[in-house]
């Protein structure tokens, strides 16, 4: 057994198991937070605590010795306190035009200030290293300290940069320096009197929020550009950009530990890229649970990140296992898109473009079919793409061969179409007239049934048995009786405040889409009498919904959102979390645990398309193959038993095969251990 465990061993760095996380669990990762009602400014971690530099609070200790409950053990009331760092048992903290405070910590229940170093300027931050003090002092350089005794800072020397310096960090004898139009600045400081200019590297962008440097890598962001910068600085010399992650919104606050770089951004909360690669850093997961989360500093310590945020308001976040929850984007602008067996149908300005999504990890075009005008709708159905038109109306494609779909019949009278669901041989199809119902039995020759007008635009659409429920956006809701073929008739109405302009049908329940006001959960077990049970409010415009077991999922037109509702008790939904920065949202399809999300590209830092989304709650430990919360020597004897039989349970790379590959996943996984 243990010459095999070895052998085992040796297959380890071929490949690492990748779990099948996603949006729900990412949304899980939140444990607790502590608010302290101010202005965050930094947090570093002291063992069980977290150090809190407040601008209006002054110095915060939390005990987060249980992360879920950070509890206040002491503080050190003042205003103006900035950036800090923590040497032995003592805080040394900028606080600008005050110059340094020296706090000494060894009881966190009493902080007490016992040094305050007058600076020229203003102090922005610092760094201690082997009992030296260095202080990035705005308009004045930096400026170095003897605090081997911090009761007693002696001042060692100072190095002029005639440009405004707001960040610092030091790597052995070498002092990296940032700032406003300074570009990176090497310093050596091995003779602390007179410290040096070693090499000096410009970079685009005028100034930066936050630098790390971790061994022979800087790491910079860059808040003008959006850029978070990584550079191999084993050459001071001659520095070399390894990478440059960009995004559409700005990066704050850097973390690195081991090979994983943890950066808060305003519009995606905190980003966990690999940076195992440092030639090209991949994105690992992010987190993000409500609307305008705007995360300023992280620490991260034992696989938990503590991310301050602007207002106060300490998370802690489990960070063990970060997912991915985009796994794929693809595609073009669009209006509407449809998706079957794998197939996906974009409708769009251009045409219908098809694509084989069987592979998320490598969807191809299939093929495309030319319109002039507009494609608006589409819904695909037994071969048959019917696709709502801006001027000619419905047309029917055989989409049999989806590499050469060709057109069979088309129904130019009627007006394009906003919804298309087709029920037999029977399509409806909501419009700026109301409901029109369309005989498609003989696709070369569809036939009109009847039209049911609404005072405003219908958009929404959903049949349910006999009963069709539709969207006026100048009603709200309106339940139609549609069981004879001719005479639809008006059951039942709710009446929305605002437009509303889509709706989603589950378990007795419409949820209808306003625009103005968010989305309405109307009880529709009585059609005839709807009962309204409650609205959940969004900032932005909200355009979709899709209920799945008690979980809404809503996309946001302007806010770039996908909010993600618990409807377990309908009277009170709860908000989950929501996953941003995608672009704007319109239509959703959620299949499986994927969500597939149509995006537009009216903002450059994003391409319209389809965005596929990894919903799935938190897998569970692979490796405990005996559900016992252990791992030992009983979970390795069961995997290869496991193995030996090529049950799907071991195979843990996914790709039908059981071989060296699972092996090698098992033991990285094992070696990691369980959360």
């Amino acid at each position: 057994m243990l010459k095999f465990i070895a052998a085992l061993s040796i297959a380890c760095f071929v490949i690492s198991h990748a779990g099948a996380d996603g949006l729900l669990c990412n949304m899980n990762a939140f444990m607790g937070s502590y608010d302290t009602g101010g202005r965050s400014r930094d947090v570093e971690i002291v063992g069980n605590y977290a150090v809190l530099s407040d601008a209006m609070n002054g110095l915060i200790v939390l005990d987060i010795n249980e992360p879920d409950f950070p509890e206040l053990v002491g503080d050190l009331p003042a205003s103006g306190f900035g950036q800090i760092d923590v040497y032995s048992q003592y805080v040394f903290v900028a606080a600008e035009e005050e110059g340094v405070y020296v706090v000494d910590l060894s009881d966190p229940t009493r902080p007490i200030q016992v040094a305050e170093i007058n600076t020229p300027g203003s102090a922005v931050d610092v760094a201690v290293s082997d009992g030296i003090l260095y202080i990035a002092n705005y308009e004045n350089g930096l400026l170095i300290y003897d605090v081997q005794d911090p009761v007693s800072p002696i001042e060692l020397g100072v190095f002029e940069t005639n440009r405004r310096v707001q960040h610092i960090d030091i790597e052995g004898s070498l002092a990296y320096i940032t700032g406003f139009q300074t570009g990176l600045l090497i310093v050596d400081v091995s003779d602390a009197s007179k410290p040096l200019l070693v090499n000096s590297w410009s970079y685009q962008g005028d100034h930066t929020a936050s630098l790390d440097v971790v061994g022979s890598l800087a790491y910079i962001t860059m808040p003008s550009t959006n850029d978070l910068l990584i550079l191999n600085v084993d050459n001071p010399m001659s520095p070399v950009l390894m990478d440059t992650v960009s995004v559409h919104d700005t990066f704050r606050s850097i973390e690195v530990v081991g090979n994983r770089v943890y950066v808060t951004n305003d519009a995606y909360g905190l980003m966990v890229y690999d940076v195992s690669d440092s030639f090209n850093a991949i994105l690992l997961g992010y987190y993000s649970n409500e609307l305008d989360y705007s995360p300023r500093v992280v620490a991260v310590d034992g696989g938990v990140a503590y991310v301050y945020e602007v207002f106060g308001r300490l998370d802690s976040i489990d960070v063990s296992s970060p997912s991915r929850v985009s796994v794929a984007t693809f595609g073009i602008d669009g209006f509407d898109f449809d998706i079957e067996d794998n197939v996906v149908y974009i409708a769009s300005d251009r045409g219908l473009n098809i694509y084989d999504a069987s592979d998320i990890d490598s969807i191809q075009p299939i093929s495309f079919y030319g319109l002039a005008g507009f494609a608006i709708g589409v819904v695909v159905d037994s071969d048959r793409a019917y696709i709502s038109h801006s001027s000619m109306g419905l047309l029917v494609l055989d989409v049999s061969d989806s590499k050469n779909p060709t057109l069979m019949g088309s129904y130019s009278p009627v007006a394009p179409g906003a919804e298309l669901v087709i029920v037999g041989d029977v399509l409806y199809l909501t419009n700026t007239n109301g409901l029109a119902a369309i005989d498609v039995s003989s696709p070369e020759t569809p036939k009109l049934l009847w039209q049911f007008e609404t005072e405003g635009f219908a958009r929404g659409l959903a049949i349910v048995g006999g009963l069709a429920y539709i969207t006026d956006s100048m009603v709200g809701m309106l339940a139609l009786d549609i069981s004879e073929s001719n005479v639809p008739s008006l059951v039942g109405t709710y009446v929305a405040p605002g437009e509303s302009t889509n709706l989603y049908f589950a378990d007795g329940v419409v949820y209808v889409v306003d625009e103005d006001f968010g989305v309405h959960s109307v009880d529709v077990s009585d059609p005839e009498s709807p009962v309204y049970l409650s609205t959940y409010t969004s900032p932005g415009k909200v355009r979709d919904v899709h209920v799945v077991n008690d979980i809404a999922y809503i996309t946001d037109y302007f806010r770039s959102y996908l909010q993600v509702l618990d409807l377990s008790d309908p009277y009170s939904p709860i908000q989950l979390g929501l996953y941003n920065g995608l672009g704007n949202l319109s239509s959703i399809e959620v299949s499986g645990d994927m969500a597939y999300v149509l995006q537009n590209d009216n903002l450059p830092y994003n391409r319209g398309g389809v965005n596929i989304l990894n919903l799935g709650e938190c897998a569970g430990c692979v490796v405990d193959l005996n559900e016992d919360s252990t791992l030992d020597y009983l979970d390795v004897m069961e995997f290869i038993s496991l193995l030996q039989l090529q049950s799907p349970r071991a195979d843990l790379t996914q790709d039908g095969s059981y071989n060296f590959l699972d092996i090698s996943a098992f033991i990285a996984e094992f070696a990691s251990g369980c959360p």
